[in-house]
């Protein structure tokens, strides 16, 4: 079993903690730039690791939209975008604002535009249980 690497992060003001495990050195890391307005306004680049794991730990603002198959997190004092998350019966899977991580400076590689428009809920959920990142919250 390979180890996973260990990447802190966190918000702007701090109050919102998140640990990303992944097998991955920041070359790997496969950025996307999702299209929607949301992710455009927030400047968002993200990346999921089915293999691994993202916790956080703090009292994010859940926030739902468009189709509402997913929640988005942001901090509620400073209002940085951390991830979106979503459930699949008892278990959680996330996808990950790299630019949250201590790293993002690291991450130089050129994001992948994506656009999910065209995805029906069924198909939205079907990728996102499939693809992102198993999640642990952790309210403090």
């Amino acid at each position: 079993m390979t180890e996973l690497t260990y990447y802190p992060g966190h918000c702007h003001c701090g109050s919102i903690k998140l640990e990303f495990h992944t097998e991955w050195t920041p070359a790997d890391f496969a950025l996307r730039e999702c299209d929607c307005s949301f992710c455009r306004r927030h400047g968002a680049r993200t990346a999921r690791d089915p293999k691994g794991q993202l916790r956080l730990k703090g009292q994010p603002h859940w926030y739902r939209f468009g189709m509402a198959t997913a929640d988005f997190l942001l901090c509620p004092d400073c209002g940085v975008y951390l991830a979106a998350v979503i459930k699949d019966k008892d278990k959680e899977f996330a996808t990950l604002n790299v630019n949250c991580l201590e790293i993002a400076g690291l991450l130089q590689q050129p994001a992948r535009p994506v656009c999910y428009q065209d995805e029906t809920v069924e198909q939205r959920i079907a990728r996102r249980v499939g693809s992102w990142t198993p999640f642990i919250h952790e309210p403090v």
